[in-house]
């Protein structure tokens, strides 16, 4: 088999478990790292300020169980990836709307 031929066999086992129903036009985002970190007198360490990346979900390709939903996200001009496309439970991404599309609020 070829190179990828592996992840997309694991891309393609990915379970129905997002409890959230993404529509075209949804503005989201995903955490991409932590700016503040705090720390307590016993040494726990915790993120306070989690950065954010944001997109407006484009297109949708409906899942049909075990699979979930895949989403096409652009992330705007001038970013190291303009685009996303990946499925609405993938673990690299921790997806939250920001404000619904306004045919779906």
């Amino acid at each position: 088999m070829g190179l990828y031929h592996e992840s997309l066999v694991t891309c393609m086992e990915q379970l129905a478990e997002s409890t959230q129903e993404f529509y075209i036009g949804d503005y989201i985002r995903w955490p991409i790292g932590v700016a503040v970190f705090a720390a307590s007198e016993n040494g726990d360490v915790e993120p306070v300020e989690i950065q954010y990346a944001y997109g407006i979900i484009i297109d949708i390709a409906r899942g049909v169980p075990p699979h979930t939903d895949v989403i096409i996200v652009y992330t705007g001009p001038n970013k190291q990836f303009n685009w996303i496309v990946c499925h609405v439970n993938d673990e690299e991404y921790d997806f939250e709307i920001v404000s619904r599309s306004s045919k779906h609020e």
